[in-house]
């Protein structure tokens, strides 16, 4: 009997030490990570194909073996995400990963037997995971005991500069910064107009023309980055770091170079050969040094009288900053000390707070209205909002009229729908602090159709409030129709967001798709704009998503949450059919009270 004990007990721990090499979707201290190559096995994460179906899905992390190994994640097999080279402390594209380190002793192995990662934790008495999510993520969670749930400790990708190389070759990708990319000190954009609007894909070139058999090629740090991919890059771990940018100098085709580990002193040499593709900066002390190699005339080296100079011209340009922001910061006390006047002579319900909106005088009012011209008349009798003139007409002018809207194709609504054009309407969350999370007023302004539920019924916006507002001009984009004062479903009286929500729930939301676009346009790029708008509409503010999170959700192709059921889906009861003129001439000197509700069901 013990000895049957003994071989169930020897099984158990064979299959556990097995299943050690195939570690589905997460990773758990002491699990390897990446190949052996004795037997050609590759340890990687593979996500689930969804929350409740542990079938394969398909993003996969793993080591790639090209040039200097890395961490990749692929979608199929398509690269999706680069994690960066291993320095010595954490792969190079997860910086923040840095601050767990003291949590974990982490080994990474190169050698002819294996390419593998692996963690131990120092505190037993902790548990960690790392998990390869559905929707593309990689998250490292740490169990909180006091709370028993699972604290997100970090998690990649999270933000445009974690996609393929936005910047292009010798371009920078910024998180923090708008726009995003910038060009390497010495170099220059590629393409100017596309990088002019926004659009970084062609990366940038060098200025000046390196300079080899004269020797007078330098470099220049860029402090704190995510290094390049290094696909074609050479490592040499025996170098220092001043031995590592000698031999740099000496090869002609060498572009850049930095430190293979930088745990405890620098060590080790990466050095580059072709442009430096999928670059970014992350905030100081948490990236390292990459040295970038530039010509003589692009360096900016200086003699003893330059710098001199230079300290002249800083002290100038500082003297006449301080004066100047005095200056504009006395003019800004003086136009609000004059708008809190205005508001407070009661024409407006005051509130104390002055907006921040752009204020014209009356001499460019007049010219604007080459002197209250009456032939540029609109109205009379009310203070109005003055608007930058819209040269195209307004949206609506083309959206909603069938023999208009043959000119807005799918890529020109798409356009639209990433936010390039102005939009007047919305904008509510501007008029309370960086502090607050939402506000209320008496009085409610704004276009209905657009206003979310909470906003036109109570009074209370937040930035929650410009979601809805949004997601309802995606919607009308993509279907060509009005949300307001249109009923699209006769037996259930439904405006434009129920109607969606009713295709919705029966999964024929295709047939929303505006037939003007229906030969130009991606069907799944179409759907995944609907199902961003749903997101954006849905009743309670906390369901619907922030901005930042919609602009994530339209630039990339992860998997998307299920919308819940939008506000304002019932529209008001259709009319009484009129029975003679004595009916008609009652209705037209008087009003109906009516009011849109939400339609209830179980969820």
């Amino acid at each position: 009997m013990r000895r049957l004990i003994t071989k169930a007990s020897i099984l158990c721990l064979l299959a556990a030490i097995v299943s050690f090499d195939f570690p589905t979707d997460t990773h758990l201290p002491g699990m390897k990570l990446g190949w052996n190559l004795t037997i050609h096995l590759n340890r990687n994460l593979t996500s689930w194909t969804s929350s409740g179906d542990p079938a394969p899905g398909n993003y996969t992390a793993a080591i790639d073996l090209h040039g200097y190994p890395q961490l990749f994640i692929f979608s199929g097999t398509r690269q999706y995400w680069r994690g960066g080279s291993w320095n010595g402390i954490v792969f190079s594209s997860i910086p923040e990963a840095i601050y767990a380190s003291n949590r974990f002793d982490t080994e990474f192995i190169i050698d002819a037997q294996e390419v593998m990662y692996t963690n131990y934790l120092r505190n037993l008495s902790m548990i960690s995971r790392l998990v390869m999510n559905q929707s593309g993520k990689l998250q490292r969670f740490v169990w909180i005991e006091e709370t028993r749930s699972w604290n997100l400790f970090w998690f990649r990708p999270k933000d445009q500069c974690d996609s393929m190389s936005p910047c292009g070759p010798n371009g920078v990708c910024y998180p923090s910064d708008w726009p995003m990319c910038h060009c390497l000190k010495g170099f220059r954009p590629k393409n100017p107009s596309k990088w002019d609007l926004r659009d970084g894909s062609d990366g940038c070139v060098r200025k000046t023309a390196l300079d080899c058999r004269n020797g007078t090629d330098g470099f220049v740090a860029l402090n704190g980055a995510m290094i390049p991919n290094t696909w074609s890059s050479v490592v040499d771990g025996s170098l220092s770091l001043e031995q590592c940018r000698a031999r740099c100098l000496r090869n002609c085709s060498c572009t850049a170079y930095a430190s293979a580990n930088i745990s405890g002193s620098e060590s080790g040499c990466i050095m580059w050969y072709t442009d430096l593709a999928d670059l970014g900066v992350v905030s100081s002390g948490v990236g390292q040094d990459l040295y970038v190699r530039l010509a003589a005339a692009d360096l900016g080296s200086e003699s003893g009288d330059s710098r001199r100079s230079r300290v002249v011209v800083i002290v100038v340009v500082i003297a006449m900053t301080i004066l100047v922001l005095g200056c504009a910061a006395c003019c800004v006390w003086k136009r609000k000390k004059r708008r809190k006047l205005c508001l407070a002579d009661g024409h407006s319900e005051g509130t104390g707070q002055a907006l921040d909106l752009p204020l014209f005088d009356l001499a460019a009012i007049i010219n604007a209205t080459d002197d209250f011209s009456i032939h540029n008349k609109l109205g009379e009798g009310e203070r109005m909002l003055i608007y930058e003139y819209m040269p195209n007409r307004s949206l609506d002018a083309f959206l909603f009229d069938k023999s208009e809207d043959i000119s807005l194709d799918w890529q020109t609504r798409r356009n639209i729908i990433d936010m390039n054009p102005k939009i007047s309407d919305f904008g509510m969350a501007r008029v309370f602090g960086g502090d607050e999370t939402e506000a209320n007023t008496r009085r409610v302004v704004g276009t209905y159709g657009y206003m979310s539920p909470e906003y036109a019924m109570d009074g209370i916006f937040s930035v929650k409030s410009d979601v809805f507002s949004f997601g309802v001009l995606v919607l009308e984009i993509v279907s060509g129709k009005k949300n307001r004062g249109v009923i699209y479903h006769s037996a259930a009286h439904l405006n434009l967001l129920g109607y969606i929500w009713s295709l919705w729930k029966e999964g024929k939301v295709s047939e929303l798709v505006d037939e003007s676009i229906g030969h130009s346009c991606s069907l799944a790029e179409v759907l995944r704009c609907i199902t961003v708008g749903l997101l954006c509409v849905q009743e309670r503010p906390q369901d619907r998503p922030t901005m930042s999170s919609v602009v994530l959700m339209l630039s990339s192709d992860g998997e998307l949450p299920q919308p819940q059921q939008p506000g304002f889906v019932v529209a008001r009861a259709p009319p009484p059919p009129e029975t003679g003129s004595a009916t008609t001439n009652h209705d037209s000197s008087s009003t109906r009270n009516s009011l849109s509700v939400t339609l209830l069901e179980g969820r």
